[in-house]
């Protein structure tokens, strides 16, 4: 199987795990079989991946994810050595959001009566 990046989404759990989300492309001998091309999901971080219909995961599988992983993690600012991971894999928005933080403050008060 061959596996394209779609996104990487915060799993909202206190774990700081995410759902990772691949297109699936099968070899042509899948194809032949009758596998098609297909969306998955992935439950984890790192090099501790699950699936989300909990089918297991095999070690080629695995150590895709892990690169995949290596590639579009976001960035953690309060984790240390975090800084070598380029801002392109993490979510545009919310980095700009953050370094923009002071600037999109209105001011306190007004003018006027």
């Amino acid at each position: 199987m061959d596996y394209e990046f779609l996104s990487l989404e915060n799993a909202g759990t206190d774990t700081g795990d995410y759902i990772m989300r691949l297109r699936s492309t099968p070899s042509s001998l899948w194809r032949w079989l009758g596998e098609r091309e297909k969306s998955v999901a992935f439950y984890g971080q790192d090099s501790e991946w699950r699936a989300i219909d909990g089918a297991r995961l095999s070690r080629d599988t695995n150590r895709e994810l892990e690169r995949i992983w290596r590639e579009h993690q976001p960035i953690d600012r309060h984790r240390p050595g975090s800084e070598g991971i380029t801002p392109a894999a993490a979510d545009v928005v919310q980095v700009a959001s953050e370094d923009s933080f002071p600037a999109s403050d209105p001011p306190a008060w007004t003018l006027g009566r």
